[in-house]
């Protein structure tokens, strides 16, 4: 029995070795970008912020008009901000590295 124990902890410690980097590499090959959506009063909730071209990639701002959209490529990007009474709003030539958080700012619509 403690041969047993002594193989899955062995194995256990193997699996963490081996996936942990893996997670950690991969992360760094994309990049985030954050912002905060507002008018000329105050933040906005339930905003959409979505990637120009790919509907896809995106978010809603949270109650704070906040959002943050994960895992894009690096490279340069096009957003647009809609949301009901709004006109829709674009943000361009957004540069997204690989490890890295790109900030917006405050976007006011």
């Amino acid at each position: 029995m403690k041969q047993i124990k002594s193989n899955y902890s062995r194995l256990a410690v193997l699996l963490f070795f081996l996936f942990v980097p893996i997670a950690i590499l991969k992360s760094q090959d994309t990049g985030s970008v954050t912002g905060v959506v507002a008018d000329t009063v105050e933040t906005i909730i339930g905003v959409v912020v979505v990637v120009e071209g790919n509907n896809t990639l995106g978010a809603f701002t949270d109650e704070f008009g906040a959002f943050t959209i994960k895992n894009l490529k690096p490279g340069v990007y096009n957003f647009i901000i809609s949301n009901f009474g709004y006109k829709p709003k674009s943000i361009l030539d957004v540069k997204v590295e690989a490890g890295k958080t790109t900030s917006v700012g405050t976007v006011y619509i």
